[in-house]
């Protein structure tokens, strides 16, 4: 019998992230996101069998059903549930990553809107891509219990680079030519603390609206994410770079914590004569950081970063978006 095998990239967040979460997205007028899909991420294969839907996390070897809570399986199974009754037999669910668990790439929300994507079509009633981004948002927020923004559906659903603007009632999402050079700069380290986003994305969230210096902070991060957009579409990768180490300034007057793991990582990288600019992935406390080299010092600054104990992800950007395939 025939599978559907789907893959789909993960992604890094240049700037702007948290401005997608509602409704921050909706009270600051000028935030915008920039994110890009990178070479590579997760895999979901859609089988048809009888009886009970089977749900497969071949990273950690759980399985369950349609109603599993389980950590690894309840995004699979949010989806599923999602399609109700059509989706409640007959099809076994497998899911693989090929970026660590907690890595702050997005791995989840993508793995979201992959099953969505890839179930609808086994179902013959196929989702739009922006009615799988709203759907999405919807399910993870109720699973984790905390406000989710939409950049990690967005990235592979539409692939490449990306500024996501959030007028009132949807999205405009302007595509940007991925940066010459870019790819043979940036550098994704790997902090080894796994990440999730939902807590400090709530504290910030609450912050917003409870002090008025996280408000200011938060619209001076929208201005940065903007100079950020114009950086990217004139291809300079050192001014994008800069405006990264900007974000990465803002964000420490933030009420995320830097862990001490990442505290050293970060000194390293404020200092050091390799990095052209950074900035923490996703909502902090853990998970990956993006880094500029220099021109020409990608190999050191992934040799240093190694050396200090901290594993570099051999992931680059990458205009790729969902593919499906049938076995």
């Amino acid at each position: 019998m025939k599978s559907r095998i789907i893959h789909a990239p993960v992604r890094v967040d240049l700037a702007g992230g948290t401005l997608d979460i509602w409704p921050l997205s909706t009270i600051i007028p000028e935030a915008v996101t920039l994110n890009c899909t990178l070479n590579v991420g997760i895999t979901v294969k859609i089988e048809q069998i009888s009886g009970p839907c089977a749900l497969v996390n071949a990273d950690t070897g759980t399985t369950g059903q349609v109603n599993s809570t389980h950590p690894d399986l309840k995004l699979a199974a949010g989806a599923l549930q999602f399609f109700g009754k059509e989706a409640a037999e007959g099809l076994k669910v497998t899911m693989k990553s090929a970026v660590p668990r907690g890595s702050g790439l997005g791995t989840s929300s993508v793995l979201l809107a992959t099953l969505l994507s890839g179930i609808s079509i086994e179902l013959g009633k196929p989702m739009e891509a922006r009615e799988i981004v709203r759907v999405a948002a919807d399910i993870e927020a109720r699973l984790i219990d905390c406000p989710t923004g939409v950049q990690d559906y967005i990235a592979p659903l539409f692939g490449g680079m990306n500024a996501i603007r959030f007028p009132a009632g949807g999205l405009d999402i302007h595509p940007i030519g991925i940066p010459d050079g870019l790819g043979e700069r940036m550098v994704l380290i790997f902090t080894g603390i796994s990440h999730f986003s939902g807590i400090p994305n709530w504290e910030m969230l609450k912050g917003f609206f409870d002090n008025k210096n996280i408000r200011s902070a938060f619209y001076r991060l929208a201005e940065i994410a903007n100079l950020a957009v114009n950086a990217a579409k004139s291809g300079n990768v050192d001014r994008l770079a800069l405006h990264m180490r900007e974000d990465y300034n803002i964000r420490k007057s933030l009420p995320v914590q830097l862990l001490p793991k990442t505290e050293v990582l970060f000194q390293f990288l404020e200092s050091s004569h390799l990095v052209a600019g950074f900035r923490m992935c996703g909502a902090a406390g853990g998970g990956t950081v993006v880094a500029i080299a220099k021109e020409g010092q990608k190999a050191k600054l992934g040799q240093k970063a190694t050396e200090m104990g901290y594993p570099v992800l051999n992931l680059t950007p990458r205009n790729r978006r969902i593919e499906t395939n049938v076995e």
